[in-house]
């Protein structure tokens, strides 16, 4: 009888320590599912910067007043196309007012199409995201682009050589590009 008491005392305990087990799952799964709908709320609490912003369904004509937008640029209303794959063709797109915080962040969504044989892309395709702290949407000069002979040196001609922005320049740049693929 001794023994059985010692089973029974055993199973109680193992039975304490399965329901002390899951219960700290339970408050682990809730204090989880808490924190994720912490982070899901702080997601919704975040704000699109008026000027600065765009989402879809995108208005061309709000959109204009905010942004300029050139070349082979094309918006749509669900996206914007900055760049249709046809070599000599660039598109691009500044904001016309200053971003005046440093508290902001970058979403960017961005679909790449093509052929998947990297010797038959174009070698001019390239894609770049650029805060500096010249405004250029007040020095591009989309008409002299047009004038000139080609885009790339119309380009060329106002200094655009790196990605379609300048060389030089106070800020960060993010170029993706087909240049050095082989």
């Amino acid at each position: 009888q001794t023994g059985s008491s010692f089973a029974k005392w055993a199973m109680g305990i193992m039975h304490v320590r399965s329901v002390f087990l899951a219960l700290w799952l339970l408050v682990q799964t809730l204090h989880g599912a808490d924190a994720g709908s912490k982070k899901k709320k702080d997601h919704d609490v975040q704000v699109l910067m008026p000027h600065h912003s765009f989402a879809a369904p995108l208005e061309y004509k709000t959109l204009l007043d905010d942004w300029t937008a050139s070349g082979a640029s094309l918006f749509e209303r669900e996206r914007l196309l900055l760049h249709p794959g046809v070599a000599g063709v660039a598109g691009f797109l500044f904001s016309k007012s200053p971003l005046v915080t440093d508290n902001f962040e970058v979403v960017v969504h961005f679909r790449v199409m093509g052929d998947k044989q990297p010797s038959k892309v174009l070698h001019d395709q390239s894609f770049g995201f650029w805060y500096v702290q010249e405004n250029v949407s007040k020095i591009y000069n989309e008409t002299a682009i047009i004038k000139s002979e080609s885009w790339t040196k119309g380009l060329h001609a106002q200094g655009f050589t790196l990605g379609g922005s300048k060389a030089q320049f106070t800020g960060v740049g993010v170029v993706l590009s087909m240049a050095d693929r082989e």
